[in-house]
């Protein structure tokens, strides 16, 4: 009788079965070994596929409208982002508003602290102000040094402070007016030789002739007004140093310049009505528009000097020297030229009614369209001068030989 093993199968068919505990030196699982029993076939495995007849159709029918349902969690989160954006925009809205805010704080104090140098600045320019007229006001020839520093202390202030200029500009003037000689009378009789003006003087008037002519003393609350002219009337000015100095619309009446030094001096619209020029240096001076009138100029050198529009009404230019002067409608009304020097100077439209112009040089001068009327010209050199339409009449007198101008 066969023996059965444990596992209920004869030894020869336990052989078929797989030794699945097999492993190769080193744990490796040993392929598995296929045994099979003794009388039967392999058989192939059969796969299991669901029979489908060959007409049946797969259609696809629509199961009605899908309705789709928001997820909560969904609209958490959206608004959750939207908090966040509008919290960023407001962190940025904060930030720019406390930024202006600080600037702002920051300007009104930059503001409050440029007002304080101001004033601390003012100050201070009132305290040298107040210093140097002190010094200016101390008398005697002793104390020359002192009223000197002062002058330029306050020459000083004028180039710091433009809205104090015209204050300091009256100050020197007045001191000019009230420490110069007065200017003599023409009743009285004139010294000579003329003192010249002091030391004191002559700074004060070249501290005068270098101020700035943009410092009108405007200043941001109010509009720039016009500076008052320099007053300088009634003054002795004898032999004064004046080169170049600014004197546009100076006050020079009744003025003793007597043997000043004007040359290269800027005298646009100044007012020397009756001013005493004798032996003055204008050479290249700029008269434009000033008022000569009555003016005493006799023997003055006026070479080259422009007096365009200029009024000379009765001036005495007696052996003045006029060379190559611009005179282009200047009033020489009943002025005196006799012996003046005025070889090619321009005296187109100028107004010589009643001048006198005995014995004056006027080689190759140009005196178009000028008026001539009741002028003396005897013995006067008009060699090369240009008489073109320049008017006269039956009183006058041209020199011998000269022909009388056809009038225009």
């Amino acid at each position: 009788m066969a023996r059965v093993g444990s596992n209920g199968l004869m030894p020869s068919m336990q052989r078929d079965q797989p030794n699945t505990e097999t492993r190769h030196p080193g744990g490796v699982p040993a392929p598995r070994r296929h045994w099979k029993v003794a009388g039967q076939c392999p058989v192939e495995p059969q796969v299991l596929r669901p029979s489908r007849p060959a007409s049946t159709r797969v259609e696809l029918v629509p199961a009605g409208p899908i309705e789709v349902k928001p997820d909560p969690w969904q609209r958490f989160v959206a608004i959750g982002g939207l908090v966040t954006a509008v919290g960023s925009i407001l962190s940025v809205l904060f930030v720019a508003i406390g930024l202006y805010v600080t600037n702002e704080a920051n300007r009104d104090t930059d503001e409050a602290n440029r007002e304080q140098q101001r004033l601390t600045a003012q100050g201070q320019i009132t305290d040298r102000f107040t210093k140097a007229i002190e010094q200016l006001g101390q008398p005697g020839t002793e104390k020359v040094d002192v009223r000197l520093g002062a002058i330029y202390a306050l020459e000083r202030i004028m180039r710091d402070s433009a809205v104090d200029q015209p204050a300091v500009v009256d100050i020197l003037a007045a001191f000019v007016r009230v420490h110069a000689a007065t200017a003599p009378s023409a009743d009285s009789v004139t010294p000579s030789p003329r003192p010249p003006v002091e030391v004191d003087i002559q700074t004060a008037l070249t501290v005068l002739g270098r101020r700035n002519a943009t410092h009108t003393g405007s200043s941001p609350a109010r509009l720039t007004p016009s500076p008052a002219p320099l007053d300088l009337s009634d003054t002795s000015l004898t032999g004064a140093h004046l080169r170049e100095v600014d004197l546009t619309d100076a006050d020079l009446t009744r003025a003793d310049l007597y043997d000043a030094d004007l040359t290269d001096a800027d005298l646009t619209r100044a007012d020397l009505t009756r001013s005493d020029l004798t032996d003055a240096d204008l050479t290249r001076a700029n008269l434009t528009d000033a008022d000569l009138a009555d003016a005493d100029l006799a023997r003055a050198y006026l070479t080259d000097a422009d007096l365009t529009r200029a009024d000379l009404t009765r001036a005495d230019l007696t052996g003045a020297d006029l060379s190559l002067a611009d005179l282009p409608n200047t009033d020489l009304t009943d002025a005196d030229l006799i012996r003046a020097d005025l070889p090619d100077a321009d005296l187109t439209h100028a107004d010589l009614t009643g001048a006198n112009l005995t014995d004056a040089n006027l080689t190759r001068a140009d005196l178009t369209d000028a008026d001539l009327t009741r002028a003396n010209l005897t013995d006067a050199d008009l060699t090369d001068a240009n008489l073109t339409c320049a008017r006269t009449d039956g009183d006058t007198l041209l020199p011998k030989g000269v022909a009388r101008p056809t009038p225009c």
